[in-house]
């Protein structure tokens, strides 16, 4: 019998391979035993961290084999990496009714629930699929754990609490007893826990939890540098509860010593920039009196989203207001036909597009030097989704005493205490250097790799506590926006 042509393996492989372009390996194999499960599962456990790939073979699995609860449950894993929320809840629906009495189900349900299920009817979802738990296993550790999320998402602190007491710390991940350090703290119960966690001195992590407990009772009664310390003993110790937040503070010591070192050094140059022909006349020229700026900052898909209805409401509500956007990574035509309609100047970092979601949510502070010494007038700095129901010039009315504005934020952790939606900048010297310190603090952070979610605010919280033992920072108020 002859053989088939190579060039008809080629396209056979091709189409195997699909959209999502499997790895040739894996696609020769799946052609020579289309049907055996053995094959595609070697290619799915051979692949790491492609998300596309993997969503293409376990698709492929639950055709062929449709009651499997295992791969049901992969399925619904693979759907929540790739964002989609309605083939995960059909994913793990399905996993329930293939295997109703197994614990692992319920919790599967519970996790593609909060990871984002964008339906109103959420929480009557949660508290279901909780009850489904507790009556698959009472008293169970992932069922009592279920019970005290739920009762702090509805903000519920003090049952939340009483239920994280009634089983040992030695049952707990770090993920868990940091859901209990922030039920006891809204509770303010922080020293029943401190001492439910005393009580269980055998067990391995003990030291880390105990130090972030310790951490955040610190940072409560307002010793923040003795915060920042016992954070990081946390984490020498292990402790990997909060992947985001801890890393993103600095000692008042260490943000002083850096003040004092850009103070020394020259400014830096200003990053890749372009402006709209019509309006340069109108940046280059100083103002001195109100309106102030208003800076926002996004990449494509957010400026394309949120834009619109920012830009909508500004003029409205404030009409003469100047609105200045600073474009993060790769950006369509549209878009660009689109910030040229709606703003007043536009600032481009066309390096974004390498950086995580972290860099977009710091961009705009890394690029408030340049605009601020730009400019040379007061800024408003705010989220994107942002709408205006009043002239942003109002909240210099509240800094009658002071230079910088920031929306104070009541949680029981630090790095939350100071809210990045809004922040108000005077344009005078002690300002323009307070604003060069959180650029470079920022920076430093991605620079060693060490960039964290909610580095923006911790940054703004360790500045501002630090600007009170530099006589020469700017001085902090509170804003009520």
């Amino acid at each position: 019998m002859r053989k088939p042509r190579r060039r008809y393996w080629g396209r056979a492989i091709e189409q195997a391979r699909g959209p999502a372009k499997l790895p040739v390996k894996i696609a020769r194999r799946v052609l020579a035993a289309p049907r055996e499960r053995a094959a595609i599962w070697a290619g799915l456990k051979g692949i790491r961290g492609w998300t596309d790939q993997r969503w293409r073979l376990l698709t492929w699995l639950a055709v062929m084999d449709s009651g499997s609860a295992i791969i049901q449950h992969n399925l619904a894993l693979a759907a929540v990496l790739r964002g989609r929320s309605g083939g995960a809840i059909g994913a793990a629906r399905r996993r329930l009714v293939l295997a109703p009495g197994d614990v692992a189900g319920a919790t599967l349900m519970l996790m593609v629930l909060e990871s984002g299920w964008p339906g109103g009817d959420r929480s009557r979802r949660l508290t279901a699929q909780v009850r489904r738990l507790e009556i698959i296993a009472p008293g169970s550790p992932p069922a009592l754990i279920e019970r005290a999320r739920l009762a702090y998402r509805m903000r519920k602190y003090d049952e939340a609490i009483v239920v994280f007491l009634r089983f040992p710390v030695t049952a707990m991940t770090d993920g868990v007893t940091t859901y209990a350090y922030l039920a006891a703290a809204r509770a303010d119960r922080l020293a029943v826990w401190v001492n439910h966690v005393r009580a269980h001195p055998d067990f391995p992590g003990r030291r880390g939890v105990l130090l972030f407990t310790l951490a955040g009772r610190s940072a409560l009664k307002g010793r923040f540098d003795g915060a920042v310390r016992l954070y990081r003993a946390a984490r020498r110790r292990g402790w990997k509860g909060l992947s985001n937040g801890p890393g993103n503070l600095f000692h008042s010591d260490e943000v002083i010593a850096r003040a004092a070192a850009i103070a020394a050094a020259p400014p830096p140059p200003p990053p890749s920039t372009w402006w709209p022909r019509r309006r340069r006349r109108r940046l280059a020229r100083a103002s001195s009196g109100p309106p102030p700026v208003v800076v926002v900052a996004g990449d494509d898909r957010y400026l394309e989203r949120f834009l619109p209805g920012l830009a909508g409401s500004l003029r409205q509500v404030a009409g003469d207001t100047p609105l200045h956007v600073h474009a993060m990574g790769a950006l369509r035509p549209e878009t660009t036909d689109l910030l040229r309609s709606a703003a007043d100047a536009i600032s481009h970092d066309r390096t974004a597009e390498r950086f995580s979601r972290t860099y977009y949510t710091c961009g705009r502070f890394l690029a408030a030097p340049t605009i601020l010494a730009a400019w040379r007038r007061d800024l408003v700095i705010v989220d994107l989704d942002s709408v205006f129901a009043a002239a942003p010039a109002r909240l210099a009315d509240q800094l009658a005493d002071g230079d910088l504005g920031f929306v104070p934020n009541n949680h029981v952790v630090p790095w939350e205490t100071v809210d990045a939606c809004c922040l108000y900048l005077k344009a005078t010297p002690s300002v323009v250097a307070e604003v060069r310190l959180i650029a470079d603090l920022i920076a430093g952070r991605f620079a060693e790799n060490r960039a964290e979610y909610y580095l923006d605010q911790g940054v703004l919280a360790s500045v501002r506590h630090a600007a009170r033992r530099r006589p020469a920072a700017p001085r902090w108020r509170p804003l009520t926006i």
